[in-house]
Order: C-alpha cells, then structure tokens, then sequence
C-alpha cells in the first residue's frame, strides 16, 4: 500500500524508537542550531556553519550524518551487488508458499528456471537489508539530534524539494522546532504551499545584508522557549492578536481585496485597472481593501476613490500595511529606511500585522473575494492565502505573472467556479477583449461569488414547534334561538351536531351523515385534530 511521506515517516519512526538504536539525553549535549540541507548544497551549508560557529554558536548539519554514524555505530551507505538478490531467504523461490500463492500458467516449481526468467533487483527492500537499515539508522540519528536543539535551519533548494528524505525532516520539526528557511539562488520560486505550511518568513541568501539578517534571526528564536503543543495554530493566534485592528473595517462581507503587480505594469493593464476600480465603485455595498504597495493596487485604489469621491458617496478605500518589516520594500510600498511603514494615499491606512507574511496571512483568512490582476511571486502567495483559506480569487487571466498561473500558483486558480458560467470566465482570458466589457464581466462574476459566500456563510435557521394549543369542543347541542335565525346563514358542521330527537326536523337528512358513515367522520376528524395540534 502506498503511504504518503508523512505515513512513511511515522513507521519508520516506530522502528527507530526501538532497542537497537537508544536516544540520547537532551541533557547531555546541547546543540543551538540544527541545519537541514541537500547533500548537493553542502558547499552553501558548510559556509552558514563556519558562520554561525564564529559567532559562538554550536552547529549540527545533516550531511555531517553518514560520517558520524560510521565513528559511532559502524553503520555506513548500503553498496549491494547485483547478485545478492537470492542470499535473503525471504525472496527465495524455495521458500514461497505454493499453497496460498498459486504459480501462473506455464510456471515450474523448478528454481533453476525460475532464477533465469526473474533477474534478482540490485538492491532489496526487505526489513533485514542494507539499505533499510542504514536508512533507520539515518532517522534515529537525526532524532537524537533534534532533541538536543530548539532551533532548525531549512536551505531550501529545488534538490530539497524534490528528496523525500529532506522534507521528511520539515514534517517532523513543522510544529515541533522553532524554523528559519533560507533560499538559495537556484530557489527564486518558492512553492506557495510551502509557506502556508511552514509560516514562517524565508531569508534569501543572495540579500546584501543576509549574515546579519540570520544571526539576528538565530538570536531571537533561541531566546524563545521550545514550542509547546497546543491545539491552536500559530496563524489563529496571529489573527486574534489583531482583531481589534480589523474591527475598524466596515463589515467583510462587502470587501474586496486587489492584489496584483508592482511594476512593468504595460498600457493595457492601467486601463483594466482603471476601469474595475470604477465599476467597483458604483457598487454602493463594496469596501475596496488593498495591501498599500503601488502599482496595481494603487491604480485600482485611485479610480475608485475618485469615482466614489464625484459621486459623493462613503469612500470606504482600506490599506492594510504591517507596522514594520526587516525586509526591504521600498521600491514596491511606503516604507522608510528604518523598515517602518507610512500611510498610503488614497484612502485610510489600518496597520495589522509584525511583517508583510503576517499581514498577507491576515488577509487571506478574513475577505472572502480577491482580484488578482498580473503579479509576481509575493502576489501569487496572497493570492494563495486566499485558496488555502476557501476563498475566491478572481484572476484577470490575461494580463499573465500570476493571474496567468505562473510563480508556482496552484493551477485551480484558471478554473472557473462552480457557480460562474463559463462565457464570463473567458472574457478573463481573452487579451483582445475591451477593458470595459472585462470590467463588467468581473463586475458579474463578483456579484455571483458574492451570493455564493452569503450562502456558505448564513447560518441556518432553527424551527421552533408551536406549542400545542387546548381546542375548544364544539357545542353538542344547538342553541334554541338558532331556529329564529333567517338569512343565508348555514349551519355550523353539519356532522358535529348530534341528531337530537328535538331538532331531528329541523336539519335535512342530507347534510348529517348517520350511522356508520358518521362514526367514520368522526374518526376522521379526531385524527386530524390530533395531528394539527403538534405541528
């Protein structure tokens, strides 16, 4: 059966935990940083070590581990020959059970025959080989030394991405070490999924100002205590710690984020801008929120401000900007020398959030709908905040970067929703098609998404039983002045009044059912009223 990495390393970690492989004691040696890195990135691995043990920090790296397991338990890398395939005897034709395994049609019991027709593999996956043990032996030893730190360094590279081995590693210390990635220069793109996983902000090693960047980093996170195990998620308690702030914003059921590129934004695009924001705005229940950097958002910002502004409406324009952030943005958003961040124009400015990812975070778990116009890597994640989150993301497909479904964005993001027709989908797709009709088509899409989240979102109504109320008996007589009644009025239920031997002839025979008829409308008429007095 087919496990998935996570299932792959629970079992192994099961073995490894056993008798032949004893842990060794936290207590015992201390480790400040552990490194996880691809064998491949070792040269870029051993220069962040010598770093970091300059700065009097004690340092492990995973590719240290072969070499260490041959000094301490004599373990090393399986070789295999291509003929040890029949030396195990569980893969011996000998020793199969013909009873519960049948051979096929044309199959000997001969084991001569058997050995030339099933060439043995070079290398057996069976629990007494080489290759499973030394992998066992990797795990335990990797154990032992995540126990001794609270910190791990990730390098991220494509090789790491793609090693079951490395990311086996992220799955185990996701929650149960403090984590700093760093991207090399071969990981421009980094998988969206990644960051939703990890949550944590990611140093890139080609930054000017790296070294001090990561020391700082390593210092602050080994000042904080071992993460503990609550049921609460890091980005939960991110959000709560900002609810206050997020109060300031008008009901989110009619916000709309924009997110979208910075720069290289062409003359098509600017119009496209241009003409949403001015849609939007005639939208008289849409709040406009954006994440305060320019470009997009600030071109989409503008029109609707203006447009709200002449037809002297609520401007509801929002820009969500964190306090401060160590990286530099201020090419892309108002952001002083000393990473703090200013208030953006056209519209009011609410400030949630430590850094950009937080914010980015915060976004993509309280609005339900985003417009997502080109965009580069930072985009595709809000972007992907968003989808992670169950939300809707309308992408103008034709403008490309990440609406086009580029920097590594999750391909369901061109597939039109359920609840959209497929016409209004490719108007967002076609690059000839006027701004204007693809404004009004976005306008459309909107609104049916709109109506889709109220749905999800309206809680459902409890129904509430009547109380049974007392009926009133029907009088069993007539009254003695019904007689001197004229006129057109008829007579109350017939078949309730008994036919007394006094009026018997005042009431025509036609009108009372008799005998057995009446018996059977009475009973009729019992189970109905017992019936209706519970609904």
């Amino acid at each position: 059966m087919l496990q998935t990495p996570v299932e792959e390393f629970a079992s192994f970690l099961t073995v490894a935990e056993g008798d032949e492989y004893t842990e060794v004691s936290p207590s015992e040696q201390k480790i400040d940083v552990v490194i996880s890195a691809h064998p491949r990135d070792k040269e870029t691995a051993d220069d962040i070590v010598k770093f970091l043990k300059s700065r009097n920090h004690s340092v492990w790296l995973t590719t240290e581990m072969d070499s260490d397991l041959s000094k301490t338990s004599g373990v090393s890398s399986p070789t295999g020959d291509v003929g040890s395939g029949l030396s195990n005897p569980a893969f011996c034709p000998s020793q199969r059970n013909l009873v519960k395994i049948p051979e096929r049609p044309g199959q000997t019991g001969d084991t001569s025959a058997s050995a030339e027709q099933h060439q043995p593999a070079g290398r057996v996956g069976s629990n007494g080989s080489d290759l499973q043990e030394h992998r066992i032996a990797q795990i335990s030893h990797f154990l032992n030394k995540a126990a001794q730190t609270t910190l791990v360094v990730f390098i991220i590279s494509p090789d790491f991405l793609k090693s079951s081995v490395s990311m086996q590693q992220v799955y185990y210390c996701q929650k149960r070490k403090h984590t700093i990635v760093i991207k090399t220069e071969k990981s421009k793109d980094m998988p969206c999924w990644w960051d939703s996983l990890m949550g944590t902000e990611s140093i890139d090693i080609t930054m000017p100002n790296f070294r001090s960047i990561l020391e700082a980093r390593v210092r602050d996170q080994l000042k904080k205590p071992e993460p503990s195990s609550d049921n609460e998620t890091e980005e939960k308690n991110i959000c709560e710690r900002w609810e206050s702030e997020l109060k300031k914003l008008p009901s989110h059921d009619g916000c709309v984020y924009i997110s979208g590129s910075t720069k290289d934004i062409d003359k098509r695009t600017a119009t496209i801008c241009d003409e949403i924001g001015k849609k939007l705005a005639q939208v008289s229940s849409i709040t406009l929120i954006t994440g305060g950097f320019n470009g997009v958002q600030q071109l989409v910002a503008r029109s609707f401000f203006e447009a709200r502004k002449e037809s002297k409406t609520d401007t509801l324009v929002y820009h969500l900007l964190p306090k401060k952030d160590r990286a530099c943005y201020q090419n892309d958003a108002p952001q002083g020398s000393d990473g703090t961040f200013r208030d953006a124009d056209s519209g009011k400015t609410v400030f949630i959030g430590d850094s950009i990812k937080e914010r980015e975070l915060i976004v993509g778990r309280t609005f339900s709908i985003c417009i997502l116009i080109g965009g580069d890597d930072r985009a595709a994640h809000e972007a992907e905040q968003f989808l992670w989150n169950d939300h809707f993301v309308i992408p103008i497909i034709s403008t490309g970067g990440a609406a086009g479904g580029d920097h590594n964005l999750d391909a369901k993001i061109l597939q039109s929703p359920h609840c959209v027709h497929e016409d209004k989908w490719k108007i967002l797709k076609d690059p000839s098609v006027d701004p204007d009709i693809l404004a009004n088509a976005v306008i459309e899409i909107w609104d049916r998404l709109h109506t889709q989240m109220l749905a999800i979102s309206r809680k459902p109504v409890r129904l509430i039983r009547h109380r049974a109320l007392p009926i009133k008996k029907r009088r069993r007589s007539r009254p003695a002045d019904m007689d001197g009644f004229e006129g057109n009025l008829e007579p109350a239920v017939p078949f309730m009044t008994p036919a007394d031997e006094d009026d018997a002839s005042s009431h025509d025979d036609s009108f009372r059912p008799s005998g057995s008829n009446r018996l059977r409308w009475m009973r009729a008429f019992n189970l109905f009223n017992r019936f209706s007095t519970h609904l």
